[in-house]
């Protein structure tokens, strides 16, 4: 954070700013998933994912599509996560992690963060 710019928050201020944060990106991605069933542990990992892409990206992806389906396709979300993992073209080991711990997150309600080992070809 750059001081000079945004100076120093105190820790109501932040917790502010983090939760107007929340409000905006759980109202952007409510639309997409309205009339899809999801346990809050579910809907916790999808704003996991969506608030560290945008939730722009929500409306028409894989996630939004097997969600959206009729009945909705649960066990397609891991997988789904799994193609959120380059930066500029690039696989990147720490975006492989968060999106495997979102995957698990979702399958299994559990909020614990797991160790993953990335495959070949990650950075």
């Amino acid at each position: 954070m750059d001081r000079n710019k945004w100076g120093t928050w105190t820790q109501a201020e932040a917790k502010g700013w983090l939760q107007q944060d929340a409000d905006r990106l759980v109202n952007g991605i409510k639309p997409s998933i309205a009339t899809t069933p999801l346990h809050q542990h579910e809907f916790d990992a999808l704003a996991s994912w969506a608030y560290n892409l945008g939730y722009g990206g929500f409306a028409g992806s894989g996630l939004d599509i097997q969600l959206s389906k009729s009945p909705p396709n649960y066990g397609a979300v891991p997988g789904e996560l799994l193609k959120w993992v380059n930066a500029n073209g690039v696989k990147l080991c720490g975006l492989y992690r968060r999106r495997t711990n979102e995957g698990k997150l979702f399958s299994t309600s559990s909020y614990a963060i797991v160790t993953v080992t990335c495959p070949s070809g990650y950075r």
